[in-house]
C-alpha cells in the first residue's frame, strides 16, 4: 500500500501520489484497492492505494500502478518510506 490522497471523481476514484524526486502523479483505482483513514466524501482524504512493490534500492522503491497513469505508465519509481505493509500492526513487533 502506498499512502495517496483520494478523491472520488464521478464513479471512479483517483489516487494522487508523488514520485521519488517530489513530482506529483495521479491514477485511477476502484474502491477495493485503497484503505480509507476517513468517509471518502466531495472532498480529498489522505488514505492509501493497492501498489505492487517490484524493487528495493536504498530510499528507491519501484512499483507497480493497479492503472497506468497516461504519463508515467504502469511502474513509477517512489521513496520507499511511502510504502506501507497492509496487515502490519504494532503488536507483530513485540516479542512473545
Amino acid at each position: 500500500m502506498m499512502d495517496a490522497f483520494l478523491k472520488r471523481d464521478g464513479n471512479t476514484i483517483v489516487a494522487r501520489c508523488e514520485l521519488y524526486d517530489g513530482t506529483e502523479f495521479s491514477f485511477v483505482v476502484n474502491e477495493h484497492e485503497v484503505k480509507l483513514n476517513e468517509k471518502l466524501l466531495d472532498k480529498e482524504i489522505s488514505g492509501f492505494a493497492l501498489v505492487t512493490q517490484m524493487s528495493l534500492q536504498d530510499t528507491r522503491a519501484y512499483v507497480r500502478l493497479p492503472n497506468p497513469n497516461i504519463t508515467y505508465g504502469s511502474n513509477v519509481l517512489v521513496n520507499k518510506y511511502r510504502l506501507h505493509c497492509p496487515n502490519v500492526t504494532m503488536n507483530d513487533f513485540i516479542a512473545n
